[in-house]
């Protein structure tokens, strides 16, 4: 939020676009049954043609009910894998969390074959 402390790291970079929030977060917040946040993001998405970061929730579900691409943490950290964008400091610094989501979901084949490619070199071949 605009008002809170670390507020100024936002500013600092160009790669982020803060916007206001749609008018009608409260009420399909309330509607839905989500969080404000989460219906502000949704909202957005859908007006901008962009993914949407969600983790498991209500929110997810509808967002994906709405045809909306959703991409979680461990998506984002996938992606910035394959693009090269994450030092190998970083990677093992989230390799924690990301064995945590793997043993915890449906997914996991999936994601090991995604993290066993990146750590080959394919991933580096589509980028």
């Amino acid at each position: 939020e605009k008002d809170k402390p670390d507020a100024f790291l936002i500013d600092a970079v160009d790669w982020i676009k803060v916007m206001d929030d749609p008018s009608n977060a409260d009420q399909l917040a309330e509607k839905v049954g989500i969080h404000r946040g989460k219906a502000c993001a949704i909202l957005l998405a859908k007006s901008l043609s962009v993914p949407v970061l969600l983790d498991y929730s209500d929110a997810r579900k509808f967002a994906l009910d709405l045809d909306l691409e959703v991409i979680g943490s461990v998506g984002i950290i996938i992606k910035a894998v394959r693009l090269g964008l994450i030092s190998r400091e970083v990677r093992k610094a989230c390799k924690c969390y990301v064995v945590k989501y793997l043993m915890c979901t449906k997914r996991r084949e999936k994601l090991r074959k995604v993290c066993e490619d990146s750590h080959n070199g394919k991933a580096r071949n589509r980028a």
